[in-house]
């Protein structure tokens, strides 16, 4: 792996550069050894050296935290995961009676809940922030019934926050240090920003155009926590990979268990699941405040790779290490050749509470426009739009991006009883068609 961590050193930095992200840290685990590399600064406004144990907001890499609670749990007789919520959260209400009846633990582990996907609120940095949450869960449209089509949800995972602390009777950042954390040797990680700041911590920032600036307030929701709070270095994200690698009680979490579609081909509880030459790739991502993650795991070649970068911007970067990894190890994917097809039907505007996606049909490929929203209350930075991107079809309702922000990127079209396109899903996040005309 020595020479991999030089070429991952090599390309890392020359995609910072290109992006302009402050400070990227990674590492791959290999046999049982280690090998980390970090480059650049936790802050452009109070520059220190980024290395392995800096803290970074790893953002939704959570959920597979959250969902390894859930197992350790099951293991020990005190909930199951086919059961329905309700067993452990007798007054969850939501916006369908029939949903909140039906809803249960395997429902919210794999994305199918059929919730709005993407959802905050502001219920303090007290330890009921995760139960007034879920207590106006009801707020939240029910896209679709339970069950019937992947969706990426991090309401979902909050209500999972929700029932670790009911069945346990602590709050969900001390049951998980307790039945994860603790466990797993990541003795840095934490979920409280208070913790944090007496380690060394990276900023987010945001790179405009003419400047890259740090993302204010440095400051996680509490009741997102158990979708995306957990502040981690690379080296606990290795040790995490690791505990997961060797303990055999928690591999069935790696099993394929609903179409996902996009980037990858399934999701298991929590974890996102592809198939790659013949070799299972598992693996999860993180977008917080500025900041991006990804932790992947491949079992058969007994191999983890963590990296995190301090930029909205950090994804690139991070997509060419990973892309840089699966050459290394003969896992680069085969490129997905587009085909000849009629677009029309998927023009229309897409909506979501994260984004709305105008489609027009331009000659032979689709544009896609991003409308960003602002999700996160009293947030002082805004991002601005991504540009266009282009779309065309590689099977029939399967479109992949050829250029701008969604090149490389997958987008399927989901339709409704009436065999009209109903949805679209991006980024694993299903949007309402409002609109079947172009815009």
């Amino acid at each position: 792996m020595g020479e991999v961590s030089l070429e991952l050193r090599d390309v890392v930095a020359r995609a910072m550069e290109r992006e302009r992200v402050p400070g990227v840290a990674w590492g791959v685990l290999e046999a049982g050894a280690t090998t980390t590399g970090a480059l650049g600064v936790t802050s452009v406004a109070h520059p220190l050296p980024v290395d392995a144990d800096t803290l970074f907001q790893v953002g939704s890499i959570t959920k597979t935290v959250t969902a390894t609670a859930i197992v350790r749990l099951e293991d020990a007789g005190r909930l199951r995961v086919n059961e329905r919520v309700r067993a452990y959260v007798p007054d969850l209400q939501l916006a369908d009676r029939a949903a909140a009846d039906a809803l249960t633990l395997r429902h919210l582990l794999t994305h199918t809940a059929g919730l709005t996907g993407d959802w905050y609120c502001t219920t303090g940095s007290g330890e009921d922030a995760v139960a007034q949450a879920v207590a106006r869960l009801s707020e939240l449209e029910q896209v679709m019934p339970p069950g019937r089509h992947y969706s990426y949800c991090n309401p979902g995972f909050v209500l999972l926050g929700r029932v670790i602390e009911l069945v346990t009777g602590t709050p969900y950042h001390v049951a998980v240090r307790e039945l994860v954390l603790g466990p797993a040797g990541m003795s840095r990680a934490t979920f409280l920003p208070v913790e944090a700041m007496t380690e060394r911590f990276a900023a987010g920032h945001s790179a405009g155009p003419s400047s890259v600036e740090v993302v204010r307030p440095w400051t996680t929701q509490r009741m997102m926590m158990p979708a995306g709070g957990l502040i981690s270095s690379v080296n606990d994200l290795l040790a995490y990979a690791r505990h997961h690698l060797e303990d055999s009680a928690l591999a069935r979490m790696r099993e394929p268990l609903v179409e996902s579609g996009g980037q990858s081909d399934a999701v298991g509880l929590a974890w996102a699941i592809r198939d790659v030459r013949g070799t299972r790739v598992v693996s999860h991502g993180g977008d917080l405040r500025g900041q991006a993650s990804l932790l992947v795991l491949v079992p058969q070649r007994g191999l983890a790779f963590a990296i995190v970068a301090n930029a909205q911007t950090g994804h690139s970067v991070i997509a060419d290490a990973y892309r840089g990894l699966l050459a290394s190890l003969d896992l680069a994917a085969e490129p997905t050749p587009a085909i000849d097809h009629d677009l029309a039907e998927y023009a229309g505007r897409y909506t979501a509470s994260i984004s709305d996606l105008d489609i027009t049909l331009a000659g032979d490929a689709l544009v896609v426009r991003t409308t960003l929203k602002q999700l996160v209350p009293g947030s002082l930075t805004t991002f601005p739009d991504p540009p266009p991107s282009r779309l065309r079809a590689y099977a029939p309702d399967r479109l992949i991006g050829v250029d701008g922000p969604l090149k490389d990127a997958r987008v399927e079209a989901v339709r409704g009883d009436d065999g009209r396109v109903a949805w679209l899903r991006l980024g694993g996040r299903i949007r309402k068609r409002v609109s079947g005309t172009t815009v």
